[in-house]
């Protein structure tokens, strides 16, 4: 008799546990959204700063993983990431995309979060550019799309155009404008109307 009470107890425990065990399910970045940023580990973008000197940056980081889950619809989410950086002796860049945002967006819009800092300023200078799930840049957050734009001497396509004065924190900072494409990456950096940087 015992047995049998024992026995009903680690069944009934054993159910117990696994019903409350939470199920996960993985949502992986698409190709479209990995594609968002052109860099590769280890490679050198050449820019032009503002006085005219040369500016290389080079990609320290290229990374995809699983962030923190998150519950939706009594399941739980893994949700994936891909984090790249570039940095020169005075320059860091960072850039990221997660698949949280699209799935999260009733819309089906996903966006590339910039951050930009230079070893001199305590505050990030930040940038969201918004697409579909095509790839497609889209206007919201303030945004401009040109469908071709002359930067530097050369014509780029499929160009988007970020404005803010505002840090990460919320903080003001000097007004700056940022153009970016799909192919290229970053293409110039404006402050307050004057090139801080250009694609070389």
């Amino acid at each position: 008799m015992k047995t049998k009470i024992l026995t009903s107890l680690i069944l009934f425990a054993v159910l117990i546990t696994s019903c409350n065990k939470p199920v996960y399910q993985n949502r992986e970045l698409t190709d479209v959204d990995k594609s968002m940023i052109p860099y590769e580990l280890g490679q050198t973008v050449s820019f032009v700063g503002a006085e005219g000197q040369p500016l290389v940056l080079t990609v320290t980081e290229d990374t995809i993983r699983f962030v923190a889950d998150r519950q939706m619809d009594n399941l739980y989410y893994k949700y994936s990431s891909r984090s790249v950086s570039l940095q020169s002796e005075n320059l860091r860049i960072f850039l990221s995309v997660n698949s949280y945002n699209s799935y999260k967006s009733r819309e089906g819009y996903n966006f590339i979060n910039v951050s930009v800092n230079t070893n001199t300023e305590t505050t990030w200078v930040y940038y969201a550019i918004y697409y579909d799930k095509e790839g497609n840049f889209l206007e919201q957050g303030g945004n401009f799309i040109y469908g071709s734009k002359e930067i530097n001497g050369n014509v780029y396509y499929d160009v988007v155009e970020c404005k803010t004065d505002k840090g990460v924190n919320g903080q003001s900072v000097v007004p700056t404008q940022f153009f970016y494409n799909k192919t290229y990456g970053i293409l110039q950096i404006n402050r307050d109307g004057e090139n801080f940087f250009t694609l070389q």
